[in-house]
């Protein structure tokens, strides 16, 4: 149930459709509420979420996708102190590292939290089925950057990258290939099972090797070095040492072999990142062939861009 003014005129949705969305399909509650946030400028507020228990006769299309997690519940819990929820185990731990999603960006849902360092990669095509455009994903992600959320943050010299860091104004640090970025990348050469990359830091140059492969691995390791550099949590020495350490999580380019043949097994499921694993092996088989599927009924009109970019292999195969 959402009412208000918008440009003066009321609104009310309490089940239909009203004002510039008529249009739009009811496919799914969640996002039908996020194109109307959107379209009348309504900023997210914690507000939103603090819905009585049960059922009301005006909950409508809202009732089985906004809240359905507290539809049958007692409410919401007061707030506590975050040492209050820690096994004695964890009590003295003293850095955590989070992966931070929009939504959550968008949501508000990180009050209260300040980052030592962030980290920003890169931005493609995903979450349409929420953020509706790349312009509003880009804006959510932005949020983690302000200095309200982080301290500094360390950025991968993209496009994308530089946009985010002329419009935050906050400490930063760059990562790319030109000799003025705060970490500079002399040379990356990926091999069948390892990744060598030569860079230069405070003036000192280093050269590693990573146990593995991967599209991008290099960049987000180098990313993850400045981001532990840049916030004094690890020396580099410390650094370089547990680097032979680091490997690809279970699904990230996950190697396997079968009938003399070898198997990738990878998470890529944006067409930037499908077209990246592809040309990763191009140049390593003779023939590669592709299985590739799309994820539930979200963000629809990436498919096509997926199944384009797979096109870089010699074999296709459709699954669902």
């Amino acid at each position: 149930d959402v009412e208000g003014v918008v440009n003066g005129t009321p609104v009310t949705v309490n089940g239909l459709p009203v004002g510039n969305i008529q249009n739009i399909s009811f496919f799914e509650g969640n996002s039908l509420l996020v194109k109307f946030r959107v379209e009348n400028d309504i900023e997210f507020s914690i507000k939103m979420l603090n819905w009585p228990k049960g059922n009301r006769s005006s909950d409508g299309v809202w009732s089985s996708h906004w809240y359905k997690n507290v539809v049958n519940s007692d409410g919401f819990m007061s707030y506590k102190e975050p040492s209050q929820y820690l096994k004695k185990e964890y009590i003295d731990i003293e850095n955590i590292i989070l992966e931070v999603s929009s939504h959550a960006l968008d949501q508000n849902r990180l009050e209260n939290l300040n980052f030592l360092i962030s980290g920003f990669t890169n931005l493609s095509q995903d979450h349409f089925d929420y953020h509706l455009n790349i312009q509003n994903y880009f804006e959510a992600k932005k949020k983690l950057f302000n200095k309200n959320f982080s301290l500094q943050y360390v950025y991968i010299d993209s496009s994308w990258g530089r946009k985010l860091n002329d419009e935050i104004n906050n400490k930063s640090k760059s990562v790319g290939f030109d000799k003025d970025n705060d970490l500079s990348v002399n040379r990356i050469k990926s091999f069948e099972s390892e990744t060598l990359i030569d860079f230069k830091i405070a003036n000192v140059e280093y050269s590693v090797r990573l146990p593995f492969i991967g599209p991008n691995c290099e960049m987000n390791y180098l990313l993850a070095v400045g981001m532990a550099h840049f916030s004094d949590t690890l020396s580099m020495e410390q650094i370089i040492s547990n680097t032979k350490n680091v490997n690809n999580p279970k699904g990230r380019f996950e190697k396997f072999t079968y009938k003399q043949n070898d198997i990738f097994v990878d998470y890529a499921h944006t067409p930037e990142a499908i077209e990246r694993a592809i040309l990763l092996v191009k140049d390593k088989y003779k023939e590669v062939i592709v299985i590739l599927g799309a994820g539930g009924n979200r963000d629809l009109k990436k498919r096509s861009f997926m199944g384009k970019a797979a096109n870089h292999a010699d074999e296709i195969i459709i699954t669902n």
